[in-house]
């Protein structure tokens, strides 16, 4: 069975993370148990795009196999994620701006931006998906002034909204992203 969270310390599997497509595997994962031939199909790529990246999910353990079945008289694979939650270690992001540590940090967040975006732009044009739907969706950024304790009570919230998103997951058919951050910004 899968850990409930996994804390990334290590460069590398964070790189890992920073590429769409290995995020949307792990995503898709946390779905069901799924072979990489089976991803490919949902993904509409070729099978053979993506055994390299489940490779490597799962030379980092970022990814392990749940079970195995005979398919057309050769063993297949299907795979689950290592962890149910992956948490990025602050550590990484405290060293100093030109560091590996730090671009792959970035890196990461570009990622989830990208595929969230992707997501919004899918949504658009699939009429089953309203994004008007105030009940299903919600767009928005705001820049706050707040003081140091307004800022860690926002934090304290923002880590409360994730664990109780955590909490309903799996009690529905319906998927929906939640992306969130709290940066500090630099003054314009």
């Amino acid at each position: 069975m899968a850990r409930a969270r996994r804390i990334i310390k290590e460069v590398a599997e964070l790189r890992l993370l920073a590429d769409p497509i290995k995020l949307r595997i792990f995503e898709a994962l946390r779905d069901a148990p799924a072979s990489p031939h089976e991803l490919a199909l949902r993904f509409g790529k070729k099978p053979t795009a993506l055994y390299h990246h489940f490779a490597r999910l799962t030379a980092a353990r970022l990814i392990e196999v749940a079970t195995e079945r005979q398919r057309r008289g050769v063993v297949e694979r299907l795979y689950r994620p290592a962890a149910r939650q992956l948490v990025v270690d602050h550590a990484l992001a405290r060293r100093g701006q030109a560091s590996r540590s730090v671009r792959a940090v970035l890196a990461a967040a570009s990622a989830i931006l990208q595929v969230t975006g992707e997501d919004l732009r899918a949504a658009v044009v699939d009429p089953s998906q309203p994004l008007a739907d105030r009940s299903r969706s919600e767009i928005g950024t705001i820049v706050v002034h707040v003081t140091p304790a307004n800022a860690r009570r926002l934090m304290r919230r923002l880590r409360a909204l994730i664990v109780d998103a955590n909490r309903v997951d799996g009690s529905g058919k319906e998927r929906v992203r939640l992306t969130l951050a709290l940066v500090p910004v630099a003054a314009v």
